[in-house]
């Protein structure tokens, strides 16, 4: 087994590396650090007219976030049967932008972020306030059951290096082509 993801390693270093990305580069966004924080910032997608909440919601997140950064973001409506058990989770970890009526934890969409600065960390929470969508983050920094919770509940979606996003692509699309996609 250890021999089998050595070799995928090495084809993903191979690959970066033909697009121009280091993978060492992105050990910040890959490993975390004790200086650096985690959270997770919660939307009500019922207050995004659009059916593509998830979009909307990154074209209020990505303008917000230091251009010079390389960071790990995942995506997800907040699932799970235990409705209860996400609502205390919530409770007792969620700074509040703005008070809400909890329904169902699939109307909340999240954005998970690492390697954030305590500024960067602070001004998304002041800036997202405007969008009326946005009602709050997690911090998940350290271990608790909020962060236990979300990094079950969310799916990667892309590497920022800089102001370069990496995503994966469709299985049928050979790794020597480059493309971008358009959000």
């Amino acid at each position: 087994m250890r021999k089998e993801i050595l070799r995928l390693q090495g084809d993903v270093v191979k690959i970066l590396a033909s697009k121009g990305i280091q993978y060492s580069d992105l050990r910040s966004a890959l490993v975390p650090s004790a200086d650096r924080h985690e959270a997770a910032f919660i939307f009500d997608s019922t207050e995004i007219e659009s059916g593509m909440y998830g979009r909307e919601v990154l074209k209020q997140v990505l303008p917000l976030l230091d251009p010079r950064t390389t960071q790990s973001v995942l995506v997800g409506d907040l699932l799970g049967d235990d409705q209860d058990l996400i609502v205390e989770i919530l409770q007792e970890s969620m700074i509040l932008a703005r008070s809400f009526t909890f329904r169902h934890s699939t109307l909340l969409y999240g954005v998970y972020i690492n390697n954030l600065s305590s500024t960067t960390l602070s001004q998304l929470h002041e800036k997202l306030v405007a969008f009326p969508a946005y009602l709050g983050h997690i911090p998940t920094s350290f271990a608790s059951r909020a962060k236990a919770y979300l990094s079950l509940s969310m799916a990667n979606l892309f590497l920022k290096k800089n102001r370069t996003l990496i995503l994966g692509h469709e299985g049928d699309r050979s790794n020597a082509e480059n493309i971008n996609i358009t959000l």
